[in-house]
């Protein structure tokens, strides 16, 4: 019974705890992705916190599209939007997808934001000079 023995269980439950942890973490990720195929009925557009325990949401339940509050005590619609009204919430979702995809500038922006920092140095340059 030495001090070995001792540094021995803890690198056992150090070991242990980490491979628990994993498997705990990627059986998580297994049922979050398992509930997202499910809920494709109801799907959340946009939530705005009003305060820390209440919200508003823009809603899809197969097709149609309505506000909802979401408090601690309950959750009701308070109103459903018309077709005109949902065609524009559709909109809204492609434009934010299409302004997702374009989180990197294109060829032309690069090329002129390279440019305006090289007209700055230059000018800096020839300043110091």
């Amino acid at each position: 019974m030495g001090l070995g023995t001792g540094l021995e269980y803890v690198f056992k439950s150090v070991l242990a705890l980490i491979i628990i942890i994993f498997l705990a973490n990627k059986l998580l990720q297994y049922l979050n992705s398992v509930m997202k195929k499910q809920a494709k009925t109801i799907q959340i557009i946009e939530r705005t916190p009003i305060n820390k325990s209440s919200s508003l949401c823009i809603v899809e339940m197969l097709g149609k599209y309505y506000l909802m509050s979401f408090t601690e005590q309950r959750n009701e619609i308070l109103k459903e939007f018309t077709e005109e009204e949902s065609k524009a919430i559709v909109a809204m979702q492609q434009e934010k997808v299409m302004l997702g995809e374009q989180k990197l500038p294109n060829a032309e922006q690069f090329k002129e934001t390279y440019a305006k920092i090289q007209e700055k140095i230059q000018t800096y340059t020839e300043k110091r000079n």
